[in-house]
């Protein structure tokens, strides 16, 4: 049944057979039959040799697709369009006519919807999708990794290194934009005889020594640092005058202090920078104030460094290597919304900004511009760098600038 069917479905498909008896026009694929202008398609020529010889036409596997497109009868309409000439094809195709001819609707039946071209060999395989286990992504972190050694103004535990740290804090006191930033944020403290006050990251002790001359005898000042050695500086530094509050030096992590609301005044200079939770830090500086007690925070933006007179790629270079060395380099900028995050209420913002133009006065306190901190800079850019820098301040082109930020605010008496 099968046999006859295909039989009249290639024989009214390909008209140029007629007449030459059950024999195929020819045996070879792509071949011109005599007396006909069209090209018989390898595919309905084999399946005629099949149908002469009395064999079944080889039928491709039928996948699930073939039967969605209209079942048996379906893919014998499909199986007879492809004898049919390419160019009439295309032309049909684009005139919106269907490529099955009248006799072949007749022999399977009205209502069969052509389609346009199929091609009988080609099988039909499933794609193997190869799924693979995906990793979560991890967050990358676009400010390179920079080794806890090589970290700025951290404590050491070599002598020359701690020498050295002292050294830079002592010119770092004495010098003008310090002290105003310093007095700008006493102005807002207003500090009154008799207070409590905690001085954290006191670093020689300076400002320790002078809130115990503010607070007087009756008051008192509790100076706190990381590093062992500065907390033993600081100490050999004062001279525990009798007419001020006797000073009280221990070794604390900002992180973890251990106070709660014991203090008036909490003081903390230039150390939001160094560490690794600043949310953290100002957090457990926030407990160390006693109800209606103020925390002070002072702190550089060196993300807002500015230096003039050198050329701007090798200054861009410079500048990003040395704020990779600092933990925190935009800490200056944040002391106002740590505070809030830390439930502290009313604060105040003030800045101090640092301008200078010469380099010996602008090296004092800036490290990277100093040529003794010269492992500050790549090795690559290093002579260059100072070079520059040297030559600037020759010709007169060196400028630095630079924000220092003071913020305060208040513990409320109800948290």
């Amino acid at each position: 049944m099968r046999a006859s069917i295909c039989a009249s479905i290639s024989a009214a498909a390909n008209p140029c057979c007629e007449g030459r008896g059950s024999r195929p026009a020819t045996t070879t694929r792509g071949r011109r039959p005599p007396g006909d202008g069209r090209v018989l398609t390898g595919a309905i020529t084999v399946r005629q040799n099949r149908l002469a010889r009395g064999r079944k036409p080889p039928f491709p596997r039928r996948s699930p697709a073939a039967f969605r497109r209209g079942g048996l009868e379906g893919f014998l309409n499909r199986l007879a369009s492809p004898g049919r000439n390419r160019q009439a094809i295309s032309s049909q195709d684009a005139q919106g006519s269907s490529c099955v001819s009248q006799e072949e609707t007749d022999i399977l039946g009205a209502g069969v919807r052509p389609f346009r071209r199929f091609r009988p060999f080609q099988r039909h395989r499933r794609r193997r999708i190869h799924v693979f286990p995906v990793q979560p992504a991890r967050p990358r972190d676009r400010r390179r990794v920079v080794p806890a050694g090589d970290k700025v103004f951290q404590g050491s535990p070599t002598s020359a290194q701690q020498e050295a740290a002292e050294t830079y804090l002592a010119q770092v006191a004495q010098h003008p934009v310090i002290r105003a930033v310093r007095a700008t944020a006493v102005g807002m403290l207003s500090v009154a005889s008799g207070s409590r006050v905690l001085d954290v990251g006191c670093g020689l002790g300076e400002m320790s020594r002078a809130f115990a001359s503010m607070v007087g005898p009756a008051g008192s000042v509790t100076a706190v640092d990381l590093n062992p050695a500065m907390v033993a500086a600081a100490r050999d530094r004062d001279p525990a005058m009798p007419a001020d509050a006797a000073v009280k030096y221990e070794v604390a992590d900002v992180a973890s202090l251990g106070y709660r609301d014991e203090f008036d005044v909490v003081w903390c200079e230039r150390v939001l920078q160094h560490v690794p939770d600043p949310a953290a830090a100002a957090g457990s500086l926030a407990r160390a104030a006693a109800p209606g007690g103020r925390v002070c925070l002072l702190d550089v933006d060196w993300g807002a460094l500015v230096v003039d007179g050198v050329d701007e790629a090798l200054t861009a270079r410079v500048l990003e290597v040395f704020q990779l060395k600092v933990r925190q380099p935009a800490a200056g900028r944040t002391l106002r919304r740590r505070l809030v995050e830390a439930g502290l209420v009313d604060p105040v913002v003030r800045s101090v900004h640092a301008v200078s133009t010469g380099l010996a006065d602008a090296a004092s306190v800036i490290p990277v511009l100093d040529r003794r901190q010269a492992a500050l800079v790549a090795e690559d850019d290093r002579d260059a760098w100072f070079d520059g820098l040297a030559l600037a301040d020759i010709r007169g082109h060196f400028l630095m600038a630079m924000p220092v930020y003071v913020a305060v605010a208040t513990r409320p008496f109800q948290d």
